[in-house]
């Protein structure tokens, strides 16, 4: 167990899934009495050792590569740590500086520091208000019970979330890369990020949901690039706890299974998303005082299609490889659905939560199609011309042309087609959109909307980087183009 590589990966896997434990407890004990305040270091403890104790593969299926040279590591790693010096000072500094992080995560981290349950005025009386009253409360509740463990450290989450999310995204590309150098200055590229740091909404230090939703992202891009279930059940569970939206991107993650035949994770993130589902529906109808509509009304609906998406894959498996038909299943669907959403719109009830919101506009997602165009102008102003996402965007583009134009192989493509698919998802609040202003929504979303896909974006890129890397070293220096992902 001294073996670097192997606490590298199994690190942040127990500390993911002790984060997944104390939710799915936590959810439930929020109801009533409240949470226990030794359930945070309990469940981390248990996650974090329960992957150490885990029998060791008897050999790696591939050679590692080579570490780095140390003075790129240090290199690397330098900017890294005044990075995390910068966000844990501006974390601790101040509150939450923009509406979101005050309004949606800090007045119930608050009242939830006072006393960790529901069943108290600011969360059970009529008359209270609380902005976004149906946003998982995984963020607030980790906040809180850091807060009630170790007074003044609450916000401690924030950048711990952020390394994580490094850390994760090491994991991910360890036992794949085989040019040394790749990896240290891949994982300081997504660190410094400049939408990450930069003091705007959404940064790691603002107060916002998005780090620990881009967490969620990455880690089941790290399950799709590893092949590891593990990885996609926690990855699932991580966005249904982190924000409304990680329910979408569950949607996301089957589309893209779906659209390059892995049957399997298709299987595993359904009785993931079924199970947190179940989890948390009872503590969102309380949280909306009752509105909400009963789990079972909205996880079985989910565990259906999952089922009858998974017998479709079968069956198309049998008929042999049909990436065109993939692809046009993949995408036809959900566009149909979204076409027909507006007399379907009608008989869902109107629960006062995030989607609902939208859902009030569905008789606009014909009319509002005419806004892709000033979307895809977004995704440019935002996502490259100002440089808030660095390379982010452009990378993983430019290194697929520049393997594909030499002949590699087509590399993680359920991996790229989750980076791909998540970004144009951005576009469906657009198409939904409940303000009258196009603009304003542009600016105040889009950027928050795009951070989310920051791992599964960086990962595609270094993953394609390294082929066409090792397809340009000489055949001396060369090692297998084609390694088998390391499981744990």
């Amino acid at each position: 167990m001294r073996d670097p590589s192997t606490l590298c990966t199994r690190l942040p896997t127990g500390a993911l899934l002790g984060l997944a434990g104390f939710w799915a407890v936590a959810i439930v004990q929020v109801r009533g009495d409240g949470v226990a305040d030794w359930l945070l270091p309990l469940a981390l403890a248990f996650g974090i050792g329960a992957t150490l104790a885990w029998p060791r593969p008897a050999a790696p299926p591939t050679p590692m590569a080579p570490p780095p040279r140390a003075a790129v590591s240090w290199l690397a790693l330098l900017p890294i740590l005044i990075a995390t010096i910068a966000v844990t000072y501006g974390a601790l500094a101040t509150p939450s500086r923009h509406w979101d992080g005050a309004a949606a995560v800090d007045a119930k981290t608050f009242w939830l520091t006072a006393a960790p349950t529901l069943q108290q005025p600011f969360f059970a009386a009529d008359g209270v208000f609380h902005h976004s009253p149906d946003y998982p409360l995984l963020l607030p509740l980790l906040m809180a019970m850091l807060e009630r463990l170790l007074p003044g450290c609450g916000r401690l989450v924030l950048p711990a979330a952020w390394l994580l999310l490094l850390s994760v995204f090491v994991m991910a590309l360890l036992p794949r890369l085989r040019t040394p150098w790749l990896l240290p200055v891949a994982t300081a590229a997504l660190a410094l990020t400049p939408v990450l740091l930069t003091p705007g909404g959404g940064a790691v230090d603002s107060g916002y949901n998005d780090v620990l939703l881009a967490l969620a992202t990455t880690t089941a891009a790290a399950g799709l690039l590893q092949r590891r279930p593990l990885c996609i059940t926690l990855g699932v569970v991580l966005l249904i706890a982190s924000k409304p939206e990680g329910a979408v991107y569950v949607g996301v993650l089957a589309a893209a299974a779906f659209a390059t035949g892995t049957g399997r994770t298709l299987r595993v993130l359904t009785l993931a998303a079924t199970g947190a589902l179940l989890l948390w529906l009872p503590t969102r109808s309380t949280l909306l005082h009752g509105q909400g509509m009963p789990a079972p009304l909205l996880a079985m609906p989910v565990l259906l299609v999952g089922t009858i998406v998974g017998l479709l894959d079968e069956r198309l498996q049998r008929r042999g490889p049909a990436p065109g038909l993939r692809w046009s299943l993949a995408l036809a669907l959900p566009l149909l659905a979204l076409l027909l959403l507006p007399f379907v719109a009608k008989s869902l009830p109107n629960d006062g939560g995030a989607f609902a919101v939208y859902l009030a506009h569905a008789d606009r997602v014909w009319a509002n199609l005419g806004n892709l165009p000033a979307w895809l102008g977004g995704v440019v102003d935002f996502g490259v011309r100002r440089l808030h996402f660095g390379t982010t965007l452009l990378l993983p583009i430019v290194a697929t042309v520049v393997a594909r134009r030499r002949g590699l192989s087509p590399g993680p493509t359920a991996l790229a087609a989750f980076a791909s698919l998540g970004v144009l998802s951005t576009a469906l609040p657009f198409l939904l959109s409940p303000e009258a202003d196009l603009d304003h929504h542009l600016r105040s979303s889009l950027p928050r909307l795009l951070l989310h896909w920051l791992g599964p974006l960086w990962l595609w890129a270094t993953v394609r980087l390294d082929d066409v890397l090792r397809a340009a070293a000489p055949a001396n220096t060369a090692t297998n183009t084609n390694p088998n992902p390391a499981t744990n």
